[in-house]
């Protein structure tokens, strides 16, 4: 997965669960990590969303741009997505930190947890083989293809994770 979870991958799949393209971005640790390394006075937060958008004093300030910035970075992503598409497709989202900005957003998400995981697990079992479908496992494909089969949609998968691993 991510280390240190520096961007936020979105990966698109058309309905076969074909690999399309997708986008990388900058994580939400990763803008936490600018914030407070290149400005002076602001220190490390928690990442939560505050209870209001406009923040009262510095700490909720920065929780509002990272929670809330980034749900509306990643809805506004997914709107120009879906105009290039010509169509609205399935959204899953996966990682740790996904359940936090999520709710957020604007567009209709499935949160799964273990998406990656889910698909090696599959896999494994060659349930994903017995359709006779290419499988690739970059960018989760593994784990999203279950969801482009079940649903014959076009689906995008946003990973915003925040394992860190650190030496």
């Amino acid at each position: 997965m991510f280390y240190h979870s520096k961007t936020i991958k979105s990966t698109v799949l058309d309905k076969n669960g074909a690999f399309l393209g997708g986008v990388i971005s900058a994580g939400v640790r990763l803008t936490l990590k600018a914030l407070t390394e290149n400005t002076a006075l602001l220190s490390s937060i928690s990442i939560e969303a505050p209870k209001s958008v406009i923040g009262t004093n510095t700490t909720e300030c920065m929780q509002s741009g990272l929670v809330y910035g980034t749900a509306a970075m990643i809805d506004g992503l997914l709107d120009q997505i879906e105009n290039e598409l010509g169509e609205r497709p399935t959204i899953v989202a996966t990682g740790g930190l996904s359940k936090e900005i999520i709710c957020h957003c604007k567009r209709d998400i499935v949160y799964n947890e273990n998406l990656l995981l889910d698909g090696l697990r599959l896999l494994g079992f060659g349930l994903l083989d017995l359709a006779g479908r290419e499988v690739n496992l970059d960018n989760c494909a593994g784990g999203a293809l279950q969801y482009a089969f079940a649903t014959q949609t076009t689906l995008i998968v946003v990973d915003i994770s925040h394992i860190i691993f650190d030496s």
